[in-house]
């Protein structure tokens, strides 16, 4: 089983989003917004256990 999956967005010579979001084996994500997205900011949540299963 995972610890966690990370995917992350970096900086462009455009207006590329630039963000990164974890999921851990708990369903806790963390989501960090940072330039040319919809939501900005530090953001937390949880997923059922059932789709960190899927």
């Amino acid at each position: 089983m995972f610890e966690y999956i990370k995917l992350q967005r970096t900086m462009c010579f455009g207006t590329c989003p630039v963000y990164s979001v974890t999921v851990d084996n708990e369903g806790n994500v963390n989501y960090s917004g940072e330039m040319f997205v919809y939501k900005s900011g530090e953001h937390h949540w949880k997923i059922p256990m059932k789709k960190v299963d899927n």
